[in-house]
């Protein structure tokens, strides 16, 4: 049977509707770009409908707990791309983050300004001061990822899981303890879960921020994903 003709037959297979949930992982090609995601990449390939429930900053456990994961179809094949937020040390508090960070209240811009100077000059220093903690334990993290996969279950999905990428220097140096503690999540969702390797891709070549794929990144990722569907 002609090569064309069985990628076609697979793709018809495959036809479902593809979502990716995650944080800023899922959404940004860094440096900015106009070049796909890995994502979009994929809906490309299978030639499939994309709905993208990513968003920056994102916790799994704000995911779980708001409307977003209702809007995941049933049958659906569904790329989990969560944990680098939960996991990196921090130097203030989630909700001092998201009030800090919130740009579109007109009420208390100075103080949030005020908030962010301070945040960006001393966060290595009240990272090391409040115990390098993150947002999240691996413990809790471990029973919101075992919901999440339940909750997926029940509406028939399917779904790949992306291994959570390994911090780099630069961050390490900013959020210290980050790095051991994505290892070790990392480590302890194999144990459970099939997991989709990122170890071998390097940070000067596929996510120069430390965090964030570029280019390149996105399309071995994509290609991952694709082989692994």
């Amino acid at each position: 049977m002609d090569i064309i003709w069985v990628n076609y037959l697979f793709k018809k297979a495959f036809m479902k509707s593809l979502v990716v949930i995650g944080n800023s992982v899922t959404i940004r090609v860094k440096p900015e770009s106009n070049t796909p995601t890995y994502s979009q990449l994929i809906a490309d390939h299978f030639e499939t409908e994309l709905i993208h429930l990513g968003k920056g900053a994102m916790l799994l456990s704000e995911f779980i707990k708001g409307k977003t994961i209702n809007a995941i179809p049933l049958n659906s094949h569904v790329i989990i791309n969560f944990g680098i937020v939960d996991m990196c040390s921090r130097a203030i508090p989630k909700s001092l983050y998201d009030f800090m960070m919130n740009q579109d209240a007109k009420l208390f811009q100075k103080t949030r300004k005020l908030i962010r100077f301070f945040e960006n000059k001393f966060r290595t220093k009240l990272v090391n001061l409040f115990g390098q903690r993150p947002w999240t334990s691996i413990k809790i993290y471990q029973k919101e990822f075992s919901t999440l996969i339940k909750s997926l279950e029940e509406k028939n999905c399917t779904f790949s899981i992306l291994e959570i990428n390994i911090p780099n220097n630069r961050i390490e140096k900013n959020l210290p303890g980050s790095k051991k503690r994505v290892i070790e999540l990392n480590n302890v969702l194999k144990k459970d879960y099939p997991i989709i390797s990122t170890k071998e891709l390097d940070h000067v070549q596929h996510y120069p921020d430390g965090i964030h794929y570029n280019t390149h990144g996105h399309e071995v990722i994509a290609n991952k994903i694709i082989t692994s569907i």
